[in-house]
């Protein structure tokens, strides 16, 4: 197991209910029609803002990558909509000095580095690995993943990974998977927007439109993904 809990048993190895497999199949089990790997990606961030905000904001080691990463503008915003001013200010404090004092090296790009995004994202790819390893060796879980409604990104994400984290005959069953899901999106969102496009027609004004009148923010839900 690394850091970021992933497992590290050989493929084949019995899979059980651990630790690092659980909130995996939670997010799963309970995702209803969200996207379930959106689920744990908000998860993460909620775990990193009350990390960066609570004790860990006084470790030395913290306030280093803190200083170093500082925060995008969207979790800039959730620090303060969290009511804790003074942990927030304290690492203000210090962040802005240490850019005061590294300005002229330009040694970061403060707009492209974030804290939090950057603790996230490392754990994201460990649930990741451990989403293929469960997938590989779990009968239950592979049917849960092919009855489940990921996003667009987070399906783009999962097919660029698998090359790595799965076998050789795993890996054309595993994108099969991936490309049915993200058919039956398409299938099911592109008839309404086209209905919607074609209620702008003059010839179509009498026509209902039923549940096309929400086919737009329907498609941009599942495009945009992770938010």
């Amino acid at each position: 197991m690394d850091s970021h809990g992933e497992i590290t048993a050989g493929k084949g190895a019995p899979m059980k209910e651990t630790i690092y497999t659980i909130p995996i199949n939670e997010a799963f089990d309970t995702a209803g029609g969200a996207c379930p790997v959106c689920v744990l990606a908000r998860g993460l961030d909620r775990d990193a803002l009350d990390y960066v905000m609570g004790a860990a904001m006084m470790e030395p080691d913290v306030r280093i990558e803190t200083n170093r990463l500082g925060f995008c503008a969207s979790h800039m915003d959730s620090m303060l909509q969290m009511g804790n001013r003074l942990s927030l200010a304290l690492m203000l404090e210090s962040y802005l000095l240490e850019q005061r004092a590294t300005l002229a090296s330009a040694k970061n790009d403060p707009a492209s580095t974030c804290f939090i995004c950057s603790r996230r994202d490392g754990y994201m790819a460990a649930y990741y690995r451990n989403m293929l390893y469960i997938w590989e060796t779990d009968q239950a879980f592979r049917e849960k993943f092919a009855a489940a409604r990921l996003c667009w990104p987070h399906i783009g994400a999962l097919m660029h990974g698998a090359a790595a984290g799965l076998g050789r005959k795993a890996l054309p069953v595993f994108r099969a998977a991936l490309l049915d899901m993200a058919y039956e999106r398409f299938a099911a969102l592109t008839p309404p927007v086209s209905t919607f496009c074609q209620s702008f027609d003059h010839r179509n004004a009498d026509k209902p439109l039923g549940d096309a009148k929400y086919a737009v923010e329907r498609a941009v839900e599942w495009l945009k993904g992770p938010r």
